[in-house]
């Protein structure tokens, strides 16, 4: 989504410097994600005890028309007054200040944005996994996402109270801003994780947690349901699990562990089918655990991962075959240390029979969690002159993978987890220390302070090709 501006302007209106600063921020970040020279600015900050000068608006304009013929835009239009920007500053005759020029500007630079950052599933994010802060949504919407993740519980939860699910203002916001990213010409995929996912937890019709009814594919049922019935968003694809390979606690190593994973998913998608009715439903595999008994080889070291069983790797446990066959549509993670996004492919690594079932026959492909590895720390804009984090996530997205859509990990988390550090922020709040290295005092089109991270500002401007 193009960039939205804090005040409005019109006739009469006062011409802040914070108005300027905010054009000068969003071009910045614009001609940087664009791979332009950084603008030489006659006043690279303009505060608010300066003068507004005429080089000012001449500058931007010069800027945006950068962008602008960085895309064989053409060139910009007259200013709307029909009066050049003129004072001393700029070696002319002194001028106005027309209300129109900022108009202008910001248009223009809008009509870059929008012409430039396209939806796609290959630039994805998994949502943050509790209540959304409208930082969030400011995030979310800087990034515009082509493919989301969200949990379940995100959506409906139970209320003891009132003995029955529902969906609380939180949760009914969250739909809300879905349906608009789905109805919006551009679109966005949805994806729903189904949270909690234990090999405890029944299938169908069964009390799980004290609540009755509260089996895996009843969660699946009860999302779309109550979604559909509160502001009619239909929400057809869902993950039925989380990494069963790690999180179950069962021996990878043994090939009964696969053989048991791959018997509750196959429970799963047959009771979904057989009672789904005229519910639009497309179910993912559950995404397995990279480097945990999963691939052929180690993608650090190519280490075999041989079962106790022979097979190299639990991809190619006959039972586990059978069951990403009779989904067909497959999800996967992978996560890379800090410059070895292309090194680290967990596909690479899949069997021959899985990248033709992926590659060939073109089945539905998403990786669903992507982004470094929690040990690479929290420090993803730390230099933002090198970008590093941007670097690696957009190369992964636009040239190292080719599954349809990549969902970074992870949008926000204002508490981080201990032992989770910072490393899986995008944006923060105001609060956030600012003797913190990962803080970036950017506040533009954010009134009360809001911090969004450089890299899913740069990350949102270049969308990554068509797949």
């Amino acid at each position: 989504m193009a960039t939205q501006w804090t005040n409005p302007v019109a006739p009469g209106s006062p011409i802040r410097a914070f108005d300027i600063q905010e054009v000068i921020n969003a071009i910045n970040n614009n001609r940087s994600a664009a791979g332009l020279e950084p603008f030489p600015w006659t006043d690279p900050v303009v505060a608010a005890e300066m003068p507004i000068k005429a080089v000012h608006f001449t500058e931007m304009r010069q800027a945006i028309q950068g962008l602008w013929s960085s895309k064989s835009m053409g060139a910009l239009p007259n200013w709307s007054s029909g009066v050049t920007p003129g004072g001393p500053s700029a070696g002319t005759a002194a001028t106005i200040i027309y209300a129109s020029d900022l108009t202008d500007l910001r248009g223009w630079l809008n009509q870059y944005e929008n012409a430039t950052r396209t939806t796609n599933p290959k630039r994805g994010m998994h949502l943050r996994d509790d209540d959304h802060r409208q930082e969030d949504y400011w995030a979310l919407n800087e990034y515009n996402p082509g493919s989301v993740v969200l949990l379940s519980r995100q959506l409906v939860d139970w209320d003891s109270s009132l003995n029955d699910w529902v969906m609380t203002v939180s949760q009914k916001a969250l739909a809300d801003w879905l349906k608009a990213r789905v109805t919006h010409p551009a679109g966005m995929e949805v994806f729903v994780r189904i949270y909690p996912s234990p090999q405890t937890r029944p299938i169908y019709s069964q009390p799980f947690e004290g609540h009755p009814n509260n089996g895996v594919v009843d969660e699946i049922f009860r999302v779309y349901d109550k979604v559909l019935a509160y502001n009619g968003l239909v929400i057809s694809r869902y993950l039925p699990g989380n990494e069963p390979n790690t999180e179950w606690g069962l021996n990878a190593y043994l090939g009964s562990t696969w053989d048991t994973i791959a018997a509750y998913y196959t429970d799963v998608y047959n009771t979904t089918q057989a009672n789904k009715g005229t519910r639009n439903i497309e179910l993912y595999t559950p995404p397995i655990a990279q480097q945990n008994y999963a691939e052929e080889y180690n993608i650090e070291g190519g280490v075999p991962m041989q079962l106790d069983t022979g097979e190299l790797g639990g991809y190619n446990r006959a039972s586990v075959k059978a069951m990403i066959q009779l989904y067909n549509s497959f999800s996967w993670h992978n996560y890379f240390r800090r410059n070895n996004a292309w090194q680290h492919r967990v596909e690479q690594y899949f069997p021959t029979w899985l990248q033709e079932h992926l590659w060939v026959h073109l089945a539905p492909a998403r990786i669903t969690e992507a982004g470094w590895k929690p040990e690479e720390g929290s420090n993803r804009d730390y230099d933002f002159g090198s970008s590093a984090y941007w670097n690696d996530m957009n190369y992964f997205m636009r040239t190292a993978t080719q599954a349809g859509g990549v969902m970074v990990w992870l949008v926000s988390k204002l508490n981080p987890v201990p032992g989770e550090n910072v490393w899986k922020h995008a944006a923060v709040a105001k609060d956030y220390s600012t003797t913190d290295p990962n803080y970036n005092p950017d506040t533009t089109g954010n009134a009360d302070g809001t911090v969004i991270r450089p890299w899913i500002r740069k990350l949102a401007i270049i969308a990554p090709p068509t797949p």
